[in-house]
Order: C-alpha cells, then sequence, then structure tokens
C-alpha cells in the first residue's frame, strides 16, 4: 500500500544481551527521535537451561533484553516526550496472562532461575517481570505526576495480546498441550460470547 515508505531493519538476537545493546546503540546513531517501543518476544522452554552469564533462558528473550533495549532508548525518548504532547511517546511491554502461573511470592530473587520448578512458573516469572517493569516505568516517567523538572513525560502500557493458538507451548508435552488446549477452549467461549 505505501512502496514509498522508508523501512530499517534493525536485527538483534535476545539471548544475546551484546547483541541487544549494540542494536539500540546503532539505532541512536541513525534517528534523532523516537515516539514508540512496543517490547514483544516470548519463548517458553521445556526444560529449564541458563545462558552463558548464568541467567535461565526464558526470563532474557521474555523481559531482561526487553529491559536493556528499553534502558539503552529512554534518554532518547525522553528527549522526544519534551517536545511533543503528553501521549506522543509510548512504550508497550507485552505481557501474558501467564504471568498468573509465577511463584506465589512474586519473583524468587534468591533462585531467579526456578530451578526446582517447571516451564510455567519459569514463563509466569518472566511475565511478571514485564508488568512490574511497566509499573516502575509508569511510576517514573509517566503522566499525571508531579512536575519532575525534566519535562515530558512517556505512556506505559502493559497488555496481554490475547490467547493466540501459536506453537508456544508445543514443546512443553503434554502437561503444556493441555494447559494451551484449556486456555484455547477459553478464548473460544470468550468469542462466541463477545459476537451475542
Amino acid at each position: 500500500m505505501h512502496p514509498s515508505a522508508n523501512i530499517d531493519l534493525l536485527q538483534m538476537d535476545l539471548m544475546d544481551l551484546t547483541s541487544v545493546v549494540a542494536a539500540a546503540k546503532q539505532f541512536l546513531t541513525f534517528e534523532t527521535a523516537l515516539h514508540g517501543l512496543v517490547n514483544n518476544a516470548g519463548i517458553n522452554g521445556d526444560a529449564l537451561r541458563n545462558d552463558q552469564d548464568g541467567h535461565e533462558a526464558s526470563g532474557r528473550p521474555n523481559y531482561l533484553a526487553h529491559w536493556v533495549l528499553t534502558e539503552h532508548l529512554l534518554p532518547l525518548m525522553l528527549r522526544t516526550a519534551k517536545t511533543l504532547p503528553p501521549g506522543s511517546v509510548r512504550i508497550v511491554n507485552l505481557t501474558s496472562s501467564g504471568h498468573l502461573g509465577a511463584p506465589k511470592g512474586g519473583i524468587n530473587f534468591k533462585d531467579l532461575s526456578l530451578k526446582d520448578s517447571g516451564p510455567w512458573p519459569r514463563y509466569g516469572q518472566s511475565k511478571l517481570a514485564n508488568i512490574l517493569h511497566t509499573k516502575t516505568l509508569h511510576k517514573t516517567y509517566g503522566p499525571a505526576l508531579p512536575v519532575r523538572g525534566t519535562g515530558g513525560e512517556i505512556w506505559v502500557s502493559s497488555v496481554h495480546p490475547g490467547l493466540v493458538e501459536t506453537n508456544l507451548a508445543t514443546s512443553l508435552g503434554e502437561s503444556g498441550s493441555g494447559m494451551m488446549k484449556c486456555f484455547l477452549g477459553l478464548t473460544h467461549v470468550w468469542i462466541d460470547m463477545a459476537c451475542r
């Protein structure tokens, strides 16, 4: 529809934080404004595995890489917000109702890998981290806050994208498939009710 649109691709591997930092730095060399950032990536692993830095594998692309990218781009977003009306600069962190599967006490800082848990609690913890990150950003940069002296505000949202029939749970075996079937069944009920 828009053949003259100028689209650039910024590549990064969310399992490799040096890749995320490099991509952010590359972006900052080319752009002088940033109006929106959507952090949307997620995996769910079937077995516990830590990366080269000791971080649990699903937590890195689900949360930690988002945090690193956002942190590097925030100064540019704040500069952009200072020149525009409220609501012109936004961050959206996609999370999941899967956050309900996080440990009952919240983030387990004593055992971030949740080595004695299954894949759903690890996934839930990473999605809870997205929500907490969003709340912190809102508290620091959001609207309707006392004047901070820096000017500008960034509107931040944490959203559940809905239940979509993807292969996210295929690696989880029968327990994951059963849980996903239950979620998908509820989705069809909600859609049916919404259409009436």
